[in-house]
């Protein structure tokens, strides 16, 4: 979730934006809510049965609101949809990289994909892939098993116990070098510090 100094931030810059106060009166007239919203109780005026089917359209006005009026990360943009409904602005919960596997007729487009949601460096990227790992594992088992990738996992795993006993180099110096090598090749984008660590530990244990 946002830190309370995240939100109220975020909350300031509402309340100076005459522009936004136009466009969240606009959004209650144009869908029939009340001029100060209806009272936050969910169970009392659910906004799924209230707006029906107008609420598809009543979302995407508030992202376009909250991207190009407020200029805000993309998750923010339920917080704008609730905050037009309800005259309440909730914190949003940030989700910086979604995974989910996806089967889809008509385009090439089955497979495991990470979606990124907002700029991030690499190292931030490989954080979180890192983190979402067990969730990517589990989003990979619909996925044929390539051929030959466990060997290269092998062979690679074999270059770097090489690489860091016989050579002595550290696990970084490592990853630089093997990034080096294998710029065009599909193990490039493996060859992180965290990775190559990994793989050394279970090359190890095998032996």
């Amino acid at each position: 979730m946002m830190t309370a100094k995240e939100t109220r931030r975020v909350a300031d810059l509402l309340e100076k934006s005459k522009e936004f106060e136009e466009k969240i009166l606009y959004l209650r007239d144009k869908y029939k809510i009340p001029k100060n919203g209806y009272p936050f109780d969910q169970l009392k005026h659910p906004m799924e049965s209230i707006l029906f089917d107008t609420i598809d359209d009543f979302f995407e006005e508030t992202v376009v609101i909250n991207r190009d009026i407020l200029k805000l990360p993309y998750y923010w943009w339920g917080s704008i949809a609730y905050f037009a409904f309800y005259n309440v602005l909730i914190t949003p919960e940030r989700i910086p990289i979604e995974v989910r596997y996806i089967k889809s007729e008509g385009w090439d487009g089955i497979g495991t994909h990470i979606i990124i949601k907002e700029k991030m460096s690499r190292p931030e990227i490989h954080k979180r892939i890192d983190e979402e790992w067990d969730n990517i594992e589990r989003e990979m088992k619909p996925l044929p098993e390539a051929k030959g990738h466990k060997m290269l996992r092998s062979e690679l795993a074999k270059e770097i116990a090489e690489l860091k006993d016989s050579k002595g180099k550290k696990y970084k110096e490592i990853a630089d070098t093997l990034q080096k090598k294998y710029v065009d090749s599909e193990l490039y984008d493996l060859l992180s510090e965290d990775y190559i660590k990994t793989l050394y530990h279970r090359w190890m244990k095998k032996k």
